[in-house]
């Protein structure tokens, strides 16, 4: 989306608009560049977010880039007179985007690159919570095969709604361990008390090496002020962002054990060597790829609609044997009671 919806923003004139469209452009090497054909709207609500948590780790000093010098040079006053930032001041995107033409260019990139890394991270945490609305998605993977076709309900109509049940699987792309040390050491550690190499030390992960990036305070889906972070794993894109960053880093807190709450081992941090000898291991031990069984349903959906639970995004796609489908994805206890 990119250029084209800086330029629906109006943001300036052509000139302008050329600046801005350096920096969303594929010569800017972003971890990012998917994003913003899955949300095309930098006035979403998602933006709105990503640009406070921008402005707070700014003035938090959580980026390599001066709160003053910045917010100065676009004309900015966010402060009161006792330097605490003033939330109502800060600027929608819109003007956000307008005032970042006062900046040179390479700071432009910089400041752009730390919102455009906010709204990754809005977007995936939305989706993550199962509150991100994608509408009509296509459902694309290496190989669909439908194992199951059943009519479990008919309309007074005659229309007809059927569960079909599909094994989908997908190439898994993996991270080299050059490739998430030097994100790692480009990024570098804002908290060190927080920010680190760990391995699993209870759960379905035990034993499993990861990277905890320190991502500062947030507020989550509820309003509440939380501790954030981003868990970085062997596999590639499947970075999960977290709320309780800070219990990680400590290594201990309460979970149930047998329906008791216990306090218990989480995490150990470890050596950044300690962890490449790791890495190397579960890589070397991991499949090419995945299958997972899916539920849909199919046909006339809309009669049921109000007995269904989990997300509603529909989604078409095109089964091995050239079959095409269009339905709503089942998850979990919906499948199993259909």
């Amino acid at each position: 989306m990119g250029e084209d919806a800086l330029n629906r923003l109006g943001c300036g004139d052509k000139g302008d608009q050329a600046q801005l469209g350096a920096l969303t452009r594929g010569q800017r090497q972003t971890t990012s560049q998917g994003l913003f054909t899955a949300a095309d709207n930098l006035e979403s609500l998602y933006a709105d977010t990503a640009l406070t948590n921008l402005f707070q780790d700014l003035h938090n000093g959580r980026t390599p880039l001066s709160f003053r010098e910045v917010t100065t040079q676009m004309g900015l006053s966010l402060v009161d007179e006792n330097g605490a930032l003033i939330q109502g001041k800060i600027p929608n995107v819109p003007q956000f985007l307008n005032r970042l033409l006062s900046l040179k260019t390479d700071r432009q990139n910089q400041v752009f690159d730390l919102f455009e890394h906010r709204l990754v991270e809005a977007v995936e945490y939305a989706k993550q919570q199962g509150i991100y609305d994608e509408g009509l998605q296509t459902l694309r993977a290496q190989s669909i095969v439908k194992t199951r076709d059943d009519r479990v309900y008919t309309h007074k109509t005659g229309a007809v709604t059927r569960y079909v049940e599909l094994d989908v699987t997908n190439a898994i792309e993996y991270l080299q361990w050059d490739e998430v040390s030097a994100k790692m050491d480009s990024r570098g550690a804002s908290n060190d008390s927080v920010s680190g190499w760990y391995v699993w030390a209870h759960g379905k992960c035990k034993g499993r090496v990861f990277y905890l990036a320190d991502r500062g305070t947030r507020i989550n889906s509820d309003g509440l002020e939380t501790h954030r972070g981003v868990l970085y794993g062997i596999r590639k894109g499947a970075r999960r962002y977290i709320d309780n960053a800070q219990e990680i880093a400590r290594g201990i807190g309460v979970r149930m054990v047998g329906g008791v709450p216990r306090l218990v081992q989480l995490a150990h941090r470890i050596s950044p060597e300690q962890a490449e000898r790791r890495w190397h291991e579960e890589l070397a031990a991991a499949p090419a790829t995945e299958t997972t069984t899916k539920g849909m349903l199919v046909g006339a959906i809309l009669p049921i609609w109000d007995r269904l639970t989990g997300s509603e995004i529909i989604y078409r796609l095109q089964a091995d044997a050239g079959e095409q489908l269009l339905g709503r994805l089942l998850e979990g206890r919906t499948a199993q009671q259909t």
